[in-house]
């Protein structure tokens, strides 16, 4: 478990009870557990895990400048995949 301070948290943010990490929103808390989830009838998985920080930015996710957990980084302007070059 990370060791951070504890903060606020608002709107869709999320925080991890398993790994202590924060996450921007509920898309990419889901995407940093990994793992079959099981029925609440069903006995605990140990299969169900949360990723490590090198997993997740595997996955394309990314930290923040406020230090929450992105599902992926915004692409900076002009590159591709912004508006104006989907527009070109």
């Amino acid at each position: 478990m990370v060791d951070r301070p504890s903060r606020a948290i608002s709107g869709d943010q999320c925080l991890c009870r398993a790994c202590g990490q924060y996450f921007n929103s509920t898309y990419a808390f889901d995407k940093h557990r990994v793992g079959p989830c099981r029925q609440l009838s069903e006995p605990a998985s140990e299969a169900r895990r949360c990723r490590t920080e090198d997993e997740m930015r595997a996955a394309g996710m990314a930290l923040s400048a406020k230090g929450l957990w992105i599902s992926a980084p915004m692409p900076k302007e002009g590159s591709s995949g912004s508006v104006a070059a989907e527009q070109a």
